[in-house]
C-alpha cells in the first residue's frame, strides 16, 4: 500500500518536472538560422515532445488557450503564466488520474466511481479519438511525425484500449459480481 502512495505522489510531481524542463529548454532554445527555420514557434521538437507525453492534458490547455486569448493577447507575461499554470496543472492531473487507474488491475477506477460507467467509459473513449485529429494538426512536418506521432499514438491507442477494456467488462458482469481485473470476476 505504501508502494501505491508513492505512486500517486512521485508519477505527477516527475512529469511535471519532465514538462517543465522540455517547456523552459522551447524558451531558451536559440533561434535556428538558414534553412532550419520553423515554419512557426511552436515548430521545436522539445515543445513538440512536451505536448505528445502530456498529450490528453495538451490538448484542454489548447482550448483554454484558445478561450482566453482575447483577453490574454497583449499582456505579456500574463498570457505566458496563464497558460502555463493551466497547462502544468493540467499535466499533474492526468498523471495521477493515471497512476489511479494503475491501481485498477486493467479496470478502470474512476468511471467505476461514476455512477454512470458505460457513458463515461464510451466518452473517454471519444476523448481518446479526438486525440487523432489533435496529433495530425499538431505535428507539422514529416520529422515530426517520426519522432511525436508514434507517442500520439500510444495515448490513443492506451485510452481507447483500456476504456474499451472497461465498457466490454461492464457489460459482462453479471449482477452482484464485480470484475476487479483482466481475470475472473469475484463475488
Amino acid at each position: 500500500m505504501a508502494t501505491r502512495k508513492r505512486i500517486l505522489t512521485i508519477l505527477p510531481v516527475v512529469q511535471v518536472i519532465i514538462a517543465m524542463g522540455l517547456f523552459a529548454s522551447y524558451l531558451h532554445r536559440p533561434e535556428p538560422r538558414g534553412d532550419t527555420l520553423p515554419a512557426g514557434g511552436d515548430t521545436g521538437l522539445d515543445i513538440q515532445y512536451c505536448w505528445a507525453v502530456n498529450a490528453p492534458a495538451a490538448i484542454v490547455a489548447q482550448i483554454q488557450r484558445r478561450l482566453t486569448n482575447g483577453f490574454l493577447r497583449n499582456q505579456y507575461p500574463l498570457d505566458l503564466i496563464v497558460d502555463l499554470t493551466v497547462f502544468l496543472s493540467l499535466v499533474w492531473l492526468l498523471w495521477y488520474a493515471v497512476a489511479v487507474e494503475i491501481g485498477g488491475k486493467g479496470l478502470s477506477i474512476l468511471t467505476r466511481k461514476t455512477g454512470h460507467r458505460r457513458v463515461a467509459d464510451v466518452l473517454a473513449m471519444a476523448f481518446g479519438a479526438s486525440l487523432v485529429p489533435y496529433a495530425d494538426r499538431i505535428t507539422l512536418s514529416v520529422y515530426h511525425q517520426t519522432w511525436v506521432t508514434p507517442v500520439h499514438l500510444v495515448w490513443i491507442f492506451a485510452i481507447i484500449g483500456f476504456y474499451g477494456h472497461d465498457l466490454w467488462a461492464s457489460f459482462h458482469e453479471k449482477p452482484g459480481e464485480e470484475v476487479t481485473s483482466w481475470s475472473e470476476p469475484q463475488k
